[in-house]
């Protein structure tokens, strides 16, 4: 009997529940041991901008990895790589005021054109890998930092509970959520690399 689907599943659980762990961890570091309000500088927000940095290369790598997908990781790793840098807006702020929009157009610019150079790599890996674990987390991933944690963190949804603390719960909630999406993506990233090694 083969058991090493139920090993894997039992692994990316552990994983999975690990990450979720930490988030919460990192939050509750943040606003009982830091007391920081989770500010820019906080173990929350370095925990963002590492996991999407990190993702960022995850799939950058893959375009030397699978030529044949260099398109489509062109894309996403240029995707995750604005979202670092718009992330990091409170460290470039202090070279100049939203000075973080110059590597994020430089980023854009060349993502576009290596993207262009490599168009007939795009949408068949898109077909091939829209099936695929690292695709869903990764997905997911996206829609919970960008879409559900902008709008579970929207001012009216939390007013009156944050009346009391002006604003505090409202920013705890949207940068929790916000860490458990780039988790997801993380995750995504690394299991593209693990099913490609995987078959070598």
């Amino acid at each position: 009997m083969n058991f090493t689907p139920l090993k894997n599943l039992a692994l990316e659980m552990i994983i999975l529940i690990a990450l979720m762990v930490y988030v919460v961890a990192s939050v509750y570091i943040d606003i009982k041991i830091l007391d920081n309000h989770l500010a820019e500088v906080s173990m929350t927000e370095l925990s963002q901008s590492a996991f999407v940095l990190i993702a960022a290369i995850n799939f950058f790598r893959m375009i030397k990895k699978e030529p044949e997908s260099a398109g489509l990781f062109t894309l996403i790793s240029g995707f995750f790589g604005m979202i670092f840098f718009r992330e990091a807006d409170y460290y470039f702020d202090g070279i100049s005021h939203s000075f973080w929009q110059i590597p994020v157009s430089i980023i854009l610019l060349s993502t576009v054109f290596f993207a262009y150079k490599n168009k007939l790599t795009i949408l068949d890996p898109i077909a091939q890998y829209q099936s695929t674990k690292a695709f869903t987390y990764t997905f997911i991933g996206v829609l919970v930092t960008i879409i559900f944690s902008r709008l579970f963190g929207t001012g009216s949804l939390w007013r009156e509970i944050a009346v009391a603390d002006g604003g505090y719960i409202k920013t705890v909630v949207q940068e929790g959520i916000e860490l458990l999406g780039y988790s997801l993506i993380l995750f995504g990233s690394f299991i593209v690399h693990c099913k490609r090694l995987g078959s070598k």
